[in-house]
């Protein structure tokens, strides 16, 4: 899946529930997913940006996101949603999440690169997962203050002529560490 923009489903923007082959999800975005727009009563959204699989066998499949942002999500950017699989996710982007930017704690995932700014909780991670360079091992401040914009109308409005979404300093970091997408 590439260049795609999920925004404001009441449930996940994409849910790989019971996915039993691996995918891959490339510059893509989702955000304001999980919300209650509709005052419905016993509302039960999940809230998550990219929720990458499980399921009632714990089945194992082997995801790989990249260069992808999830923002102002209800709850969570990037979860593995019990999926015990070998999960990649590299440069990509949580901000501003209700819940944890990037929750791996069943997963065999590998996170290399990534950047979680301004979530609730950075990173929730398992003994099992691997990577390195990612904001939370870099140490330091990852809040608003840290990018160069934080405004997503460029990357939320009109597509360019060739379909692909409009690029922009959107959640860029301002010291030109290269953590996080860029699209």
């Amino acid at each position: 899946m590439r260049g795609a923009r999920l925004w404001n489903n009441s449930d996940d923007g994409f849910d790989a529930w019971e996915f039993l082959s691996p995918i891959r999800i490339e510059d893509s975005v989702a955000y304001g997913n999980g919300f209650n727009r509709w005052d419905l009563p016993d509302y039960t959204g999940d809230g998550n940006g990219f929720k990458l699989g499980g399921g009632d066998e714990d089945l194992p499949a082997a995801h790989v996101v990249t260069n992808s942002i999830a923002f102002r999500n209800q709850v969570g950017g990037f979860v593995d949603n019990g999926n015990p699989g070998a999960l990649r996710l590299s440069r990509d982007t949580a901000w501003r999440n209700g819940g944890t930017g990037f929750d791996f704690s069943d997963s065999a995932a590998t996170l290399t690169r990534n950047l979680a700014a301004s979530n609730a909780v950075p990173a929730g991670l398992g003994g099992a997962a691997g990577g390195g360079g990612n904001s939370w091992d870099l140490g330091g401040t990852w809040d608003d203050g840290a990018l160069i914009s934080t405004d997503p109308s460029t990357l939320t409005g009109p597509r360019r002529p060739d379909g692909g979404i409009p690029r922009s300093a959107f959640l860029r970091p301002k010291h030109g560490t290269g953590v996080g997408a860029r699209l």
